[in-house]
């Protein structure tokens, strides 16, 4: 069954991917994954394992830009749904990656805007 199950997810991935569907495509490539997994140790599956890591990346490069997007307007229902695609397919280890990423330039922004009269400002003001 699983042997099947993968030949035909590897025939439509492609479709799938051309709807651009983000959602539909994380189920199937999840759905895809789990049936090579299943199929580990037969060789003839070997070129899926091959394809399931090609498309799982596809997917992460086309949910990348949206979830920085999402991260950096702090936009909690659309870093979710990001992430929940990316966990679906193995690749929630770049959510965090991404989250990093973007507090970084929000305190690299933070600490340009810093200047030195804010920093004598303070000094000058009286202890309270």
């Amino acid at each position: 069954v699983d042997a099947d199950n993968v030949a035909r997810l590897a025939r439509d991935i492609d479709k799938i991917f051309s709807a651009g569907d983000l959602q539909a495509i994380a189920e199937h490539l999840g759905t895809m994954q789990r049936s090579v997994q299943a199929l580990r140790d037969v060789p003839e599956f070997a070129q899926y394992r091959t394809q399931v890591k090609s498309m799982q990346e596809k997917l992460e490069g086309m949910v990348s830009e949206k979830l920085m997007e999402a991260l950096e307007n702090r936009n909690p229902e659309g870093s979710k749904m990001y992430r929940e695609i990316l966990d679906k397919v193995g690749r929630v280890e770049s959510v965090h990656e991404q989250y990093v990423q973007s507090r970084t330039k929000a305190l690299l922004a933070a600490w340009a805007s810093y200047t030195p009269w804010d920093a004598a400002s303070r000094s000058d003001a009286p202890n309270a």
